[in-house]
C-alpha cells in the first residue's frame, strides 16, 4: 500500500511541476543589449560577421565572406569599446582593416560558404570554414598565423580536416570553435534532440591531427559561437531560434525554458535570443546549471541572428550578428 502512496505522490509533484503558469514561467529577467556603432565597409549586410575573438587587447570580427570586401578580417582596439561604453568617446567606430591571405581556399573548396568561428592560441589561429556540394553538409578545419602588429593574416592551405554534418539540417556545420587544453573541438550548429540525438565535439591537436571526440549535451535550437574557455572549464554560447528555421531544426520540448523559465518579451514571440553558460569536465560538456541569459527582444524589428561573442573582462559580453537585421555589435551586462 505504501508503494502506492508514493507513486502518487511522485505523479502528483510532477504534475504541479509540469504545469507551471505562465507568471511562472516567465520568471527570468532580460537584458537589454547597449549597441556599439560602427562604420565603415564592415556594416555593410554582405560582410556577414561570423565570428569574434580576442587577440591580445584587440576584437577580432570575421566576415562570413572576407573576399567581397578584398580579402581582410577587422580589429577593434579593447580600449576604444570601453571608452565608447564610458561615454568617453562615442564617435563611430571604424574597425582596422588586417589583410588576409587565404592562399585561394575559396575557390579550391567545393560549395564553399565562408568562415564560421575563429580561435586563437598566441600568434596561431584556428578556424572553421562551411561547404556545402552535392548534398554533402561539412565543415573543414585551418589554420593560420596572425602578425603581432595586424600586418597580416595568413590562412595555410594545409592540413585541412573535413567534418562531416551531423544533422544534415541546411546550412548548418561546426559553427563553433572552442580551445581546451591544447585540444580544439567543434560544435555542430544543431543539437536538437530531434535532430542530432547524441551530439558530439570533434577533436583535433593543435597540429589539426584527429584527436576523438567529447560528448556535448542535447540543446535545441542553433548553436551559433562561443566565448573562450575560462579556468573552471566554462564558457557561454549563442543559443538562438529563428522561426522560419522550425522546419530544418525540428526542436523538441526546450528543457530550459521548462527549468528556468524565459523573459517578458519571449513570452510574446516565437524567436529565441539568449546564451548559455557550459562547462567541460572530464572528456565531456555539460550545461553548467546556470540560468540562461536572455537578451531583451525588439519586437517591432526582425530576429537578429547573433553568430559571434566574447567576454568583455568581468563586464559582461560582447556580441555581433550577421545580416539580419543588419550588422549590430552590442554589448550585454552580466555579473553572477
Amino acid at each position: 500500500m505504501k508503494y502506492g502512496w508514493i507513486l502518487f505522490l511522485s505523479v502528483l509533484i510532477f504534475s504541479s511541476c509540469s504545469h507551471q503558469t505562465e507568471d511562472q514561467l516567465q520568471s527570468l529577467a532580460e537584458v537589454e543589449i547597449q549597441r556599439i556603432e560602427l562604420a565603415g565597409e564592415i556594416t555593410h549586410k554582405k560582410s556577414e560577421i561570423s565570428g569574434l575573438a580576442w587577440y591580445k587587447d584587440y576584437l577580432i570580427l570575421v566576415p562570413q565572406y572576407p573576399d567581397r570586401f578584398g580579402n581582410h578580417f577587422y580589429a577593434v582596439p579593447k580600449q576604444q569599446i570601453l571608452d565608447y561604453l564610458s561615454g568617453t568617446d562615442q564617435t563611430k567606430i571604424i574597425p582596422i582593416k588586417i589583410p588576409l591571405e587565404t592562399h585561394g581556399l575559396e575557390k579550391q573548396i567545393k560549395g564553399y560558404e565562408g568562415f564560421e568561428a575563429i580561435v586563437f592560441k598566441g600568434d596561431s589561429m584556428y578556424l572553421t570554414i562551411e561547404s556545402e556540394a552535392d548534398d554533402a553538409l561539412q565543415a573543414f578545419v585551418v589554420s593560420g598565423k596572425i602578425a603581432p602588429d595586424l600586418y597580416r593574416m595568413e590562412i595555410f592551405p594545409a592540413p585541412m580536416p573535413v567534418v562531416p554534418s551531423r544533422s544534415g539540417a541546411a546550412n548548418m556545420s561546426e559553427e563553433t570553435l572552442i580551445l581546451i587544453d591544447d585540444h580544439l573541438a567543434t560544435v555542430h550548429e544543431a543539437n536538437g534532440g530531434q535532430i542530432n540525438p547524441a551530439p558530439q565535439c570533434t577533436l583535433f591537436d593543435l597540429s589539426l591531427n584527429p584527436a576523438g571526440q567529447w560528448t556535448f549535451p542535447r540543446v535545441e535550437y542553433r548553436l551559433t559561437d562561443a566565448t573562450a574557455v575560462d579556468g573552471d572549464g566554462k564558457f557561454w554560447v549563442i543559443n538562438y531560434m529563428y522561426p522560419g528555421d522550425v522546419k530544418d531544426l525540428k526542436p523538441g520540448p526546450d528543457s530550459l525554458k521548462i527549468r528556468f523559465g524565459y523573459g517578458a518579451t519571449h513570452a510574446q514571440a516565437k524567436r529565441v535570443e539568449r546564451l548559455l553558460e557550459f562547462q567541460y569536465r572530464n572528456g565531456s560538456v555539460k550545461l553548467s546549471g546556470t540560468p540562461p541569459l536572455y537578451l531583451q527582444l525588439d519586437l517591432e524589428d526582425d530576429a537578429r541572428n547573433w553568430e559571434g561573442i566574447v567576454r568583455l573582462e568581468d563586464r559582461g559580453f560582447l556580441i555581433a550578428t550577421d545580416r539580419f537585421p543588419e550588422t549590430i555589435l552590442a554589448f550585454v551586462p552580466y555579473h553572477k
